[in-house]
């Protein structure tokens, strides 16, 4: 689904193009350490506002 938002392949957002509103982006980062564990952050919610 486009939704206007665009998404850099760093994972950065570009809120440039975005409608002013209120937004909630959510988040989550897996890895595998040297030992073969998976770890994860668990999700991160961040609440923004874009300005007219």
């Amino acid at each position: 689904m486009d939704n206007g938002r665009r998404f850099f392949s760093d994972g950065s957002a570009s809120t440039a193009d975005t409608a002013a509103g209120t937004y909630t982006a959510v988040f989550e980062a897996t890895a595998t350490t040297a030992g073969g564990a998976a770890i994860t952050t668990g999700q991160k919610t961040n609440n923004f506002t874009v300005q007219p």
